[in-house]
């Protein structure tokens, strides 16, 4: 009895074609090779990033979370260029069986699927931060007006001292550093602030740092450290001798804490606010202009010690 074989024919895959759904669809162009597989991880590769950047809002501290944010975002943006550039030349050396999951409707809902988990990612990732531009020169000379900074939206608490962060003004968002928390009594003196009676430690930056945070140096330019953090200030210069403050001091009152200025030339620079004015903390600098002042911290994070002194510099 003679026997037929039925033969099917192979289809070629079109790598342009499989290279521009997998950059529109991450994934589908390795669906149309015949990877499902491939498609799967290379998909979920791209939403894992995303998924985690949320989470460092919650756990980030000090200069981490610019870099851990910007890093994730960073690796969800490698692989999707990767996955279309894997389904070039996937494509170039497969050929495929026609069959169900090969269909039109198979490849509709796939790009439904990814569509759906990369809009579900990003908007995650944009309800736990946003861009903002310094809009004034309140915080220079570490921020400048123009800057673009990554705001974190999430303040589970009232951030450190130190830290830089977001808040509703009578003339919109504004932003300025946690000078000391609502249970502090806090003085001013000249450029100098004085919290819970001792002078907040300042000096001069070396020649090196300065280069490093892109700063230019001139006879305002000091640094300030808070609650282990270190950043620069624009201050009048003092008298070079550390000394405890013995003047009237003041609490913020309920609800409300101490915020100042990096900026103190010229212009009221401490003030209170309430707590729940605070809409985000600053992460970093996202540009600042130059490519040495990118991805730049709020502040240095140091261990409080005698080296961290190059000049003291507080009003007598």
């Amino acid at each position: 009895m003679e026997r037929i074989i039925g033969t099917v024919r192979e289809r070629e895959r079109s790598p342009v074609l499989a290279a521009l759904l997998s950059l529109f669809f991450t994934g589908l162009g390795q669906w149309y090779c015949g990877e499902r597989a491939r498609a799967a991880v290379l998909l979920l590769l791209r939403l894992l990033p995303l998924v985690l950047i949320p989470l460092v809002a919650f756990a980030g501290r000090g200069n981490h979370g610019l870099f851990a944010a910007v890093s994730m975002a960073g690796a969800a943006l490698a692989v999707w260029i990767a996955a279309s550039v894997d389904a070039f030349f996937l494509a170039r050396r497969r050929s495929v069986l026609p069959g169900g999951a090969r269909s039109l409707a198979a490849y509709i809902l796939f790009a439904l699927i990814a569509t759906a988990s990369v809009a579900g990612a990003a908007a995650m990732t944009a309800a736990a931060y946003r861009p903002y531009v310094q809009s004034d020169d309140a915080m220079e000379p570490l921020i400048r007006k123009g800057d673009i900074l990554l705001v974190s939206r999430f303040v589970r608490d009232v951030p450190t001292p130190g830290s830089v962060v977001v808040y509703r003004g009578d003339h919109g968002a504004l932003t300025a550093r946690v000078a000391a928390r609502a249970k502090d009594r806090l003085a001013e003196r000249g450029s100098m602030l004085a919290v819970s009676g001792s002078f907040l430690l300042m000096g001069i930056y070396g020649e090196a740092e300065i280069r490093a945070l892109g700063l230019g140096n001139s006879e305002e330019l000091f640094y300030e450290v808070n609650e282990g953090a270190k950043y620069p200030v624009k201050a009048a210069s003092g008298s070079g001798r550390l000394t405890k403050y013995k003047g009237p001091s003041a609490a913020a009152g309920e609800g409300r804490i101490f915020i100042a200025d990096d900026n103190r030339l010229g212009r009221e620079w401490l003030r209170t606010i309430r707590i729940d004015s605070l809409t985000g903390r600053v992460e970093g600098v996202l540009w600042g202009g130059s490519r040495r002042r990118m991805l730049l911290g709020p502040f240095v994070e140091i261990q409080r010690s005698a080296s961290d002194v190059n000049t003291v510099n507080i009003l007598d």
